[in-house]
């Protein structure tokens, strides 16, 4: 029953408020005044009181209550969950919390939390979704696809090599002009397979054949003037 577990839980506050407050200087059940009550100074004697006047059963301590007209079950269960004593006043703000731990959760496989945390998280300014979506984006394996820690130390760099990545990829959005060619076509066709950004790209075909990116008509004399992958990469 609530009320029992109000009153064992709650002890001399919650009878303090019950008792004392409805007595109002008047004489209360068996002759027992306000000051007598305000002697009455922990949950054992309170409990001693109640035997002696004989309301010794749960169900007769909440009909007193309710005969004297001070404060029924429903009341005092009502204040225990007001003030968290009580498990219905504190199950909806732990679920909450548990939710939203849950939405920033993923699974880390093998892989360590603190360890991760350490070597990357931290030093990146990161949450675990956001690299978690990073090595996906990039990679093409989430983090509990690694096999061990080594193995995504291994994949992913460095932080230093994500930053510089990162601040790559920045770089090509603002600095490139890609002028008539399709750059979703470059990337596809030179970027990808040769593991360079656009930057570096531009960067070479200035360098080998003093033209930019943006100074070829088309794709089309892009590809006759730089050749294939493998072209570059055996000159390089």
């Amino acid at each position: 029953m609530k009320f029992n577990k109000m009153v064992k839980g709650a002890g001399i506050a919650v009878l303090s408020t019950g008792i004392l407050a409805a007595c109002s200087g008047e004489e209360a059940a068996g002759g027992l005044t306000e000051t007598d009550l305000e002697g009455y100074v922990n949950e054992d004697d309170v409990g001693t009181w109640f035997e002696e006047q004989g309301y010794i059963a749960e169900e007769d301590v909440g009909a007193w209550f309710e005969e004297q007209g001070y404060l029924s079950e429903d009341d005092v269960n009502l204040w225990a969950e007001e003030q968290g004593l009580l498990d219905g006043a504190v199950t909806t703000e732990t679920e909450e919390v548990v939710e939203g731990e849950e939405a920033e959760e993923i699974d880390y496989g093998v892989i360590d939390p603190v360890e991760l945390e350490t070597t990357y998280l931290t030093p990146l300014g990161w949450t675990a979704v956001e690299f978690n979506d990073y090595v996906v984006a990039e990679y093409d394996m989430a983090v509990a696809d690694f096999s061990d820690f080594a193995e995504l130390e291994e994949t992913v760099g460095t932080v230093e090599e994500i930053q510089a990545a990162e601040g790559e990829e920045e770089a090509t959005a603002e600095e490139v002009d890609f002028g008539a060619i399709d750059e979703a076509e470059l990337e596809t066709t030179y970027l990808t397979p040769l593991g360079w950004t656009a930057v570096e790209f531009n960067d070479y075909v200035v360098a080998e054949y003093d033209m930019a990116i943006a100074d070829f008509s088309d794709f089309a004399e892009l590809e006759e003037t730089v050749g294939t992958v493998e072209e570059i990469e055996a000159a390089e």
